[in-house]
């Protein structure tokens, strides 16, 4: 979605390549924390008794954090990852730049279409109703 957004405002591809990947990075590596620190550690340090929204227990399994890290986070940064290297070696950068971006990159405004106008309502009216799925 930020690529999409910066090649709509025209700006420098590489900054924010290397950006999102740092990012992707960064999250990957500190999600699993996050959530055990805002979940379960601070909360009784400061007093509360429940989550937001009543929410009484906070059943995430390890597990579970890792299957989103690995689904939402790593899938997308190897797949990415994979594409760049395997196309750059086995055509060239040229090619790469010239013939696969441009042939792909309506699929991405598609996909961020997509999930801005279907996945994330459905999940809202999901979670929002039933705060146990958000998982």
């Amino acid at each position: 979605m930020v690529l999409v957004r910066n090649e709509l405002a025209d700006g420098s591809t590489e900054y924010v390549t290397g950006l999102v990947a740092f990012n992707s990075l960064f999250q990957i590596v500190t999600y699993g924390v996050y959530v055990w620190f805002f979940g379960l550690f601070l909360p009784p340090l400061l007093g509360m008794e429940t989550l937001v929204a009543g929410i009484q227990t906070f059943d995430v399994t390890p597990t579970q954090v890792l299957r989103v890290i690995v689904v939402f986070l790593g899938i997308p940064f190897v797949g990415g990852f994979l594409t760049r290297s395997v196309g750059t070696r086995i055509k060239s950068e040229k090619w790469y730049d010239e013939t696969l971006v441009p042939e792909i990159d309506p699929l991405t405004l598609v996909a961020l279409l997509f999930i801005v106008v279907v996945i994330s309502p459905r999940r809202a009216r999901t979670s929002s109703l039933r705060p146990e799925t958000c998982s």
